[in-house]
């Protein structure tokens, strides 16, 4: 038996996929806070009320929701404090 291959990248259906999956929980929540992980890598803090989430992007590889908490950056990056500056306390409308 051929053994299969881990896949590496994501797609545009795994992103619409995901995109869907993340419409119907974090519609309406806001942005409290954005992490870079490293360079390619941003955790995005949402919540509204009690409600509370982890967006975790990772360019190209992955985007998922998350609970575990992994080591951020001391000093933000100058993008992740760009982000930070246009981003924070903003409603999420919509993911396309």
């Amino acid at each position: 038996a051929e053994k299969a291959k881990m896949k590496t990248r994501i797609n545009a259906v795994d992103i619409g996929s995901a995109c869907a999956n993340l419409r119907a929980s974090v519609l309406g929540m806001r942005v409290a806070q954005i992490y870079d992980i490293n360079p390619k890598t941003y955790l995005i803090k949402l919540s509204k009320g009690e409600q509370k989430f982890q967006l975790l992007l990772e360019s190209g590889i992955r985007m998922h929701l998350t609970v575990y908490q992994r080591d951020k950056s001391i000093i933000p990056s100058s993008f992740t404090i760009k982000l930070r500056k246009h981003l924070r306390t903003r409603r999420l409308n919509d993911v396309q």
